[in-house]
């Protein structure tokens, strides 16, 4: 008989050509374990690794035997290595029996790992009991902040590149540059002292534009 030996790049190949699991059966059992009526106190999250237990780097290729109940994965190219010296085909998660015939790479888990919301420095994420997922440090009310100071900061913008101004009479407009703004400052209410005014732009022009504070 010849006998011919796999390295572990072979055994790599054909667990791809196998296919994934596919992310729906994920997140399925996602739904049931965080759905356990079993629990006295009911689990709307749980975090999850993205690092191997072996490698303690996030996975390229997250897979787990179809013989495992968990949803934890392990990188399958570390796996494969480390069975290539020293065959085990024990699951570093369960230590449980996971053969190469039982491996599948989970396509939740490809996604998630692959998911630009994934920063690069992250690797825990929180599951949630209708499927979906965060970063484990994502903060919906510090997004929020983000999203108003970005707008504020887009309307400061647009207000300080705005090159015309309205005079008021249609189809009549000026140049920014060729009106003199001016604010008046008046330390009292009845003052019939003329207020300081401070010139912003121009001094050629004959425009003046005065707010009262």
């Amino acid at each position: 008989y010849h006998v011919e030996n796999l390295t572990y790049k072979d055994l790599l190949n054909q667990l791809k050509a196998k296919g994934l699991r596919q992310p729906d059966y994920t997140r399925a059992l996602i739904k049931e374990k965080l759905a356990d009526q079993d629990q006295e106190i009911a689990t709307t999250s749980c975090k999850v690794t993205l690092a191997c237990p072996l490698g303690k780097m996030r996975m390229n290729a997250p897979c787990r035997a179809s013989t495992c109940d968990h949803l934890q994965c392990f990188d399958a190219q570390l796996y494969l290595m480390m069975n290539e010296k020293k065959p085990k085909w024990m699951c570093p998660v369960c230590n449980k029996p996971a053969m190469m015939e039982n491996l599948l790479i989970d396509g939740f888990f490809l996604n998630l790992v692959q998911s630009p919301r994934l920063p690069p420095d992250e690797h825990e994420i929180v599951l949630h009991n209708d499927g979906t997922w965060d970063p484990l440090n994502y903060n919906k009310d510090d997004v929020a902040k983000l999203a108003t100071k970005a707008t504020k900061v887009s309307t400061t913008t647009l207000l300080l590149h705005n090159n015309t101004l309205n005079t008021g009479q249609t189809g009549s407009k000026r140049s920014y540059s060729d009106a003199m703004d001016c604010i008046t400052l008046d330390d009292t209410e009845h003052s019939d002292t003329p207020g300081k005014r401070i010139k912003l732009s121009d001094t050629n022009s004959s425009d003046i534009v005065c707010i009262d504070l």
